[in-house]
């Protein structure tokens, strides 16, 4: 049996490793932080369908 391949949009599976996001994880726990201490902004991330924006919130 072929195993889905986490890296297809709508799998149902969820990647367990992100490649070339160091930037952007960084990026969003500082916010995480700056809201804690009570310094909340908006934050956006958009791009092209099947990327993996949920999937990096997640």
């Amino acid at each position: 049996m072929i195993k889905p391949n986490p890296f297809t949009p709508k799998s149902g599976i969820e990647p367990k490793i992100f490649l070339n996001r160091t930037e952007e994880i960084s990026l969003f726990l500082e916010k995480i932080k700056e809201a804690k201490a009570g310094l909340p902004s908006h934050y956006i991330i958009n791009g092209e369908w099947g990327i993996g924006k949920t999937t990096l919130l997640n």
